[in-house]
């Protein structure tokens, strides 16, 4: 029985040595974000007849290369409400503020150093669970805090706290949820959302045009990297949202994609020794690769407008490096190993297209190289990828079986197939040998073993 025992074990051992990898991927947690203060859940005629909301985004020096986005930059959020009792009935309720949201596998971290003032005075607040806005988990933390809203007078709430972004570095998406405020008596009469980043904006540093999203189609809602909502207006470091008479609901949440600080001040620093020295190969390279750094990848470029426009950049920056050394093997193998990066998420399994650029480019450097293994490796790469040909069309003679008749022989009828077709006839002309010789060589390691075992 034990031999028997050892026999199946090892053709286990032998089965799973050929079992393939698998490997698994996350989208980005969707962690605590700003939101707007709202009632409980009984009927009110408080109205929120002003919201003031400045997000200002700080940078952070991370202790070590976490790769959490969290920990190169974070939100400071200060909202001011100007409430209204428009009934006749002195009210007293909670208001609720939602500290977190769960994420697609139930985790989000929480909002940071909550404090509230009413009228200027400093209250304490109550954690308590609510709803998750997310709709991913039953109940998330929020808190609540007791108010008195006289008939016909302004109660000024003023709230403080800190939040994370989400996304993938070197880029954060931070977020201020506006539909909180619809549980309010009315529209919000007036508001302003205003988020200021730590330098001047433009679309090299923060996403102000189309969304990655566009190209997904899996349940990933809290990847939207676009704006939301439009129209905003740009001033300097600051971006603002300004509405009347709003009654928000989901599509009205603000959004903003910015790229950490920390990387900002990186390129400033590259374009600037390539101003002092425009023709120094270093510093073009430098700048290329700083750029390229830049980039929000996630196996490939994702297609947003800041992507876009960094592409461009590092293009220009590697052709300007070309022009200084155009037979340097190292600025040729860079510029390879750039234009070969996928650009694509939909490319499917026969291969994807690469910039027109990556031909000449690679031309130039097997001229240059011929015999170097970086350049011989982006060759192949380059064939095993690039997207296959249109099928051309090819006549395949239909061969009728041989049939012993005094009648003459007919002659061979024609098929129009594919070339693609045609090669795959020839080549399952013998179907299956691969498959049949790994299993005889298999069948024999496990016979033989199995005799040992049985005759020890």
């Amino acid at each position: 029985m034990k031999n028997v025992q050892l026999l199946v074990l090892s053709i286990l051992v032998l089965t799973l040595s050929y079992a393939p990898a698998v490997k698994a991927d996350a989208a980005p947690p969707w962690t605590a974000q700003g939101a707007a203060i709202k009632p409980g859940e009984e009927s009110s005629q408080v109205q929120m007849v002003s919201e003031e909301v400045l997000l200002t985004v700080e940078a952070l020096a991370p202790e070590d290369e976490s790769g959490i986005v969290g920990d190169v930059m974070m939100g400071h959020v200060e909202a001011i409400f100007t409430m209204r009792n428009q009934g006749e009935d002195i009210e007293d309720m909670d208001v609720w503020f939602p500290l977190q949201s769960g994420d697609i596998y139930g985790i989000g971290s929480q909002a940071e150093n909550f404090q509230v003032w009413v009228d200027g005075l400093s209250v304490a607040v109550e954690e308590a669970p609510g709803r998750d806005l997310l709709g991913f988990r039953d109940t998330v933390p929020w808190v609540k805090w007791p108010v008195t809203f006289p008939p016909g007078q302004d109660v000024l709430l003023r709230v403080t706290y800190d939040i994370c972004p989400i996304g993938y570095l070197p880029w954060g998406t931070f977020h201020y949820i506006l539909e909180t405020g619809a549980g309010w008596y009315g529209p919000i009469g007036e508001g302003t959302v205003t988020f200021r980043l730590p330098y001047q904006i433009n679309e090299f540093n923060t996403v102000l045009g189309n969304s990655s999203s566009e190209k997904f189609t899996g349940n990933f809602p809290n990847f939207d990297d676009s704006p939301n909502p439009t129209p905003f207006k740009v001033s300097g470091d600051e971006i603002v949202w300004h509405f009347f008479e709003l009654e928000p609901t989901a599509k009205d949440n603000v959004r903003l994609t910015v790229l950490a600080p920390s990387m900002w001040e990186a390129v400033k620093a590259a374009q600037q020794e390539v101003a002092a020295s425009p023709d120094l190969l270093k510093a073009q390279l430098q700048l290329a690769d700083t750029l390229e750094r830049c980039l929000w990848r996630k196996h490939w470029i994702l297609d947003n407008s800041s992507n876009t426009a960094l592409c461009e950049k590092i293009d220009a920056a590697y052709q300007r490096a070309l022009e200084i050394a155009p037979d340097d093997v190292g600025t040729l193998i860079a510029y390879l190993e750039w234009l070969a990066i996928p650009r694509d998420a939909l490319a499917d399994s026969t291969g994807y297209p690469f910039p027109e650029e990556l031909a000449p480019v690679l031309a130039r450097a097997l001229e240059v190289a011929p015999d170097d293994s970086r350049v011989l490796k982006i060759q192949e790469w380059e064939a095993q990828f690039q997207p296959s040909p249109t099928p051309t069309a090819t006549i395949v003679a239909d061969i009728p079986t041989p049939v012993i008749s005094d009648a003459p022989p007919s002659a061979p009828t024609a098929t129009l197939v594919t070339e693609s077709s045609a090669t795959k006839v020839e080549n399952n002309s013998r179907p299956g040998t691969s498959l049949v010789l790994v299993s005889v060589i298999l069948l024999a390691l496990v016979g033989w073993r199995g005799w040992q075992l049985v005759n020890r």
